[in-house]
This record gives structure tokens, C-alpha cells and sequence, in this order.
């Protein structure tokens, strides 16, 4: 299951093909994609030329000349200081796609009585506050 947020915003111009960044994890010492899927039809797999990025990251293009072109030392420095958020990212013609596993439900609401009286609404708000605003944070980004 995928507890976290997907952003969708309008990339202000058109992106040739697909680009897909995806975080990597570690398990029992060998690359996984984290549940994201690996290399689609007629996407390949490039690095850069940034250690960090290559470490946590595979990127996943259709177009390496425009996927090259987008990922400029700025972007992919902002990804490196991502990377414990676990960010995900994807492009596809105009649509920026961002997805943040926040293990967080945007509002789960209580199932029963008990969890009723328990429910804390000011924290829930707070979570909400948190989360527009890395979306807004995210959105100035690009």
C-alpha cells in the first residue's frame, strides 16, 4: 500500500518523451526501486555525473538529450537534499508528477467510537499544514 501524496503541477513548457526519477532502497544489501516500477517500454536507464544522486536515485528516460537538458546541476542538488524524503518524481509532455511517501494518510478518519473520542483534530490540522506547505515549497521548485 502507498501512504504518502502525489502532486501533479504544469511543467510551463512541453517535455519530449518521459522522464522518471526514483528513489532506491536498500534491502538486505542488494538496489531495489523501492516499489517503483523499473525501466518501461522504450525507457533506458542514465546516471549523471553526480555520485550522490546515482547512489539514491535511478532516472528513467525516453529522450537522454532532453532528460540531460532538464536535470541541470541546480535540479539535481535539489534531489540529492531530497533524498531522505524518499521523493519521487516523473514528466511526462507538460505534467510534473511528484510523489512523497510520507507514510501519512492525508485524512484518515476514525472507524469507530473509541477512535472517535481519541482523535486529535488539531494535530490532523497541523499534518495538513505540513503537507500544503511542502506542496507549495515543491510547487516553487519547478
Amino acid at each position: 500500500e502507498f501512504y504518502g501524496q502525489i502532486y501533479t503541477l504544469q511543467y510551463h513548457s512541453h517535455f519530449e518523451g518521459q522522464l522518471r526519477i526514483v528513489p532506491t532502497e536498500k534491502v538486505w544489501g542488494k538496489e531495489t526501486n523501492g516499489g517503483h516500477f523499473p525501466a518501461c517500454d522504450g525507457e533506458k536507464k542514465i546516471d549523471v555525473e553526480d555520485i550522490t544522486h546515482n547512489e539514491h536515485y535511478n532516472i528513467f528516460c525516453t529522450d537522454e538529450q532532453a532528460a540531460r537538458k532538464f536535470l541541470t546541476p541546480t535540479m539535481i542538488s535539489w534531489f540529492d537534499r531530497q533524498i531522505s524524503s524518499g521523493l519521487g518524481f516523473s514528466l511526462n509532455d507538460d505534467r510534473i508528477y511528484l510523489i512523497v511517501k510520507s507514510d501519512l494518510a492525508l485524512f484518515t478518519p476514525p472507524k469507530n467510537k473509541k477512535a472517535w473520542k481519541k482523535w486529535n483534530m488539531e494535530k490532523t490540522a497541523r499534518q495538513i499544514k505540513s503537507m500544503v506547505a511542502s506542496a507549495r515549497e515543491l510547487a516553487e521548485m519547478f
